[in-house]
Parts: C-alpha cells; sequence; structure tokens
C-alpha cells in the first residue's frame, strides 16, 4: 500500500488549505461530526506523554445523505509548558489508503 503523506505543518501551508477551501473547491454544503474514543497513553518520558485517540469522521449533506469521510487514528506527543499540557505534535493516520478529493480541510 502507497504511504501518502500530507504536511501542513507551517503558515503558508495552512494559508494554502484555506485559499483552497474559500476559492478553488466548488462543492455543496455539507457538515462533518467528528467521533473520538477516550485517548490512550502509550508511552511516556520526563520530556511528555504520547497517545492515541481513534476517529471517524462522517459527511453529512443538506439532504440528510451521510459519508464515512475518513477514519483511522491520531498519534500525539504532549508536553508540559507553563503548567499546562499542549501538543507538541499530532500524526493522523487514516485507515484507508485512498484519501477523498475534499481534504484540504484538516481533519
Amino acid at each position: 500500500m502507497p504511504l501518502s503523506i500530507m504536511l501542513c505543518d507551517n503558515r503558508a501551508m495552512l494559508y494554502d488549505r484555506v485559499e483552497a477551501i474559500e476559492k478553488a473547491n466548488v462543492f455543496e454544503p455539507h457538515y462533518y461530526r467528528h467521533i473520538l474514543s477516550d485517548s490512550r497513553t502509550v508511552g511516556d518520558s520526563p520530556d511528555g506523554i504520547r497517545a492515541e485517540t481513534s476517529f471517524m469522521c462522517v459527511r453529512t449533506m443538506l439532504d440528510g445523505r451521510m459519508t464515512l469521510f475518513a477514519a483511522g487514528v491520531f498519534h500525539d506527543e504532549i508536553v508540559s509548558e507553563n503548567g499546562a499540557c499542549r501538543f507538541r505534535s499530532r500524526t493522523v493516520v487514516l485507515d484507508a489508503s485512498q484519501v477523498d478529493t475534499l481534504i484540504a480541510i484538516p481533519l
């Protein structure tokens, strides 16, 4: 199975996604519902913790049709900074190798 990597790790990449959503992509109105599992700690260190959270994202069209848009797992690195927990990184691993063309919208 080919590995596809879609990065959005700087301001320019985020700007490109917003531009695509606002100007380039034309689609009928719809809504997304994210369903998340409980997060599970899979490792820790003095530096922070690693956690996994399974997810499903359902797209609902105005006429009521619902389709599974994406499913997979979030791999998170969480650190404590100034007494608050913050994400250092989040990697999204999809269960399927095919990606919908509207993936310009971040999961």
